[in-house]
């Protein structure tokens, strides 16, 4: 392999793994942003089915105290999950953070084969020129 092949491929191989690289970096972003879409959704869909149930607690009062058995009162309004918000959130963001590091390494290793096999460009093209 003449040394002009192995500096393209060298250069080819450095863009390939930077442009995988930041690929990886934008799929995380975007990974997080998801996540938290998804935990503000939830969010909401648990207000709106606490609200529709505190709607109903003169009901449930009232059912109480006439002495009806809680289980049939569970199955009539059930009672919606107490919801610990932002574990999506968390989850995507941590996963994200950690595949950006690890994108960083192909990204560095990308950049420095481009860098490198580019000076050599300029360097052979500076010495041919008068």
């Amino acid at each position: 392999m003449n040394p002009e092949t192995k500096r393209k491929t060298i250069h080819g191989c450095g863009c390939t793994l930077l442009s995988a690289g930041a690929l990886t970096v934008v799929l995380a972003i975007i990974f997080a942003v998801a996540m938290l879409q998804a935990d503000i959704e939830a969010g909401k869909k648990n207000s709106a089915e606490w609200d529709e149930y505190n709607q109903h607690l003169e009901q449930i009062d009232s059912m109480e105290k006439a002495g009806v058995a809680d289980s049939i009162i569970a199955e009539r309004f059930p009672r919606p999950i107490i919801r610990q918000g932002g574990f999506a959130t968390l989850f995507g963001g941590a996963m994200a953070l950690t595949v950006i590091v690890v994108a960083m390494i192909p990204i560095t290793i990308g950049g420095i084969m481009a860098y490198k096999t580019r000076k050599k460009k300029d360097a052979i093209y500076s010495n041919e020129l008068p």
